[in-house]
């Protein structure tokens, strides 16, 4: 019988891989799992999260720092529970069986996000995060005025078209419109961060905070509602942290130590209007401490429709062809946690891995 094909691409910068060879996969080399926006796309790498979990985030002698925007900070939630399988199934049934009637209005799906969410931190996830024992919680959020709410449709729209025009020119321009702000847990942010190019505050993680933070990070403009005046964080509205860092610009990180990413995709696209710009979108490539791992263009290939799933399922295919096409690509997905249980096993730690430089 012929093997399949791998199905993981592995990229490692010149500083990464050269670590991976002399110590192997070692949990303690990174200082930093990022989490991506792009909403559905996480299904595709569900079970991966798990085997990382057990092979790696399990093994640390301290907790690692985990930034995230949008679905990259739900996927965080439940990585640093005590039970991250327990609890991201708990998130996987709700979100794979979510349904709406008709055309549905943001308040409509925020409802729904907010219900999943409860079930995703259930009793103990908020003290988790609290509490740090497994990860150093970093939620991203654009922080707007608070004029630019679902209630002021059209003050909103002419801030987004302002925003999107803004940043054709110069992504710099951006900050005129969003501000950055991380929520963390812990009393000081006190690692480096792979972000620049923008004012950014932090915002400590409260009990009350924690759930209006994580649902604020996955909130679209006109999609769902945001969040309003987070406790203990400055006035404003608060919208889907992936306006500003949608898979991060890592051009200015420098170390420490490596930068673990399980990502949709090998390219980089630094912010949410960046998407219609290709010019924008980065290669790995000299991004000396990341380790980036994703699925191939092969394994892709093979998944139902040979797509990750997206938010334009919704309105491609009826639910229940959407549920069976999702399910479909959790199963698969545990091919890809077996991929990586093959890598760290073999003698020889970067079999796998392409150095880029």
């Amino acid at each position: 019988m012929t093997a399949s094909p791998f199905p993981l691409d592995i990229f490692a910068g010149r500083i990464a891989y050269q670590r991976l060879q002399e110590q192997g996969w070692t949990a303690d080399l990174f200082d930093l799992l990022l989490g991506a926006s792009g909403g559905p796309k996480w299904l595709v790498l569900s079970q991966l999260d798990i085997a990382l979990h057990d092979t790696l985030l399990s093994r640390r002698s301290s907790p690692l720092t985990a930034v995230g925007s949008s679905i990259g900070c739900w996927r965080h939630a439940y990585l640093a529970q005590s039970d991250p399988q327990t609890a991201m199934e708990a998130f996987l049934d709700p979100y794979l069986h979510q349904t709406y009637q008709g055309r549905p209005t943001a308040r409509e799906i925020s409802a729904v996000t907010r219900s999943m969410l409860s079930d995703l931190l259930g009793r103990e996830g908020k003290q988790a995060i609290l509490d740090e024992t497994r990860l150093r919680t970093r939620i991203v959020t654009a922080r707007a005025p608070v004029s630019v709410n679902p209630k002021r449709p059209l003050r909103m729209a002419s801030h987004m078209a302002g925003a999107a025009v803004g940043n054709a020119v110069s992504r710099s321009v951006l900050q005129r419109h969003f501000q950055r702000v991380i929520f963390h847990s812990g009393s000081t942010p006190h690692e480096p961060l792979p972000i620049s190019g923008f004012s950014t505050e932090f915002v400590p993680l409260e009990e009350s905070s924690i759930a209006p933070a994580i649902h604020a990070s996955s909130s679209i403009p006109a999609v769902l509602t945001g969040e309003s005046n987070i406790h203990g964080a400055p006035p404003g509205h608060y919208w889907d942290g992936g306006i500003i860092d949608y898979h991060f610009d890592l051009t200015d990180f420098c170390g420490p130590g490596l930068i673990l990413y399980p990502h949709f995709a090998t390219d980089l696209t630094p912010g949410w209007f960046d998407k219609m710009w290709r010019r924008r979108k980065h290669d790995p490539r000299g991004i000396d401490h990341l380790v980036l791992l994703a699925p191939n263009r092969h394994f892709v290939s093979k998944l139902p429709h040979a797509k990750i799933p997206d938010r334009s399922d919704f309105k491609h295919f009826d639910p229940a062809m959407r549920q069976r096409y999702w399910s479909t690509v959790v199963e698969r997905s545990t091919h890809l946690s077996e991929a990586w249980h093959r890598v760290v096993a073999d003698p020889n730690p970067v079999r796998f891995v392409e150095r880029r430089t």
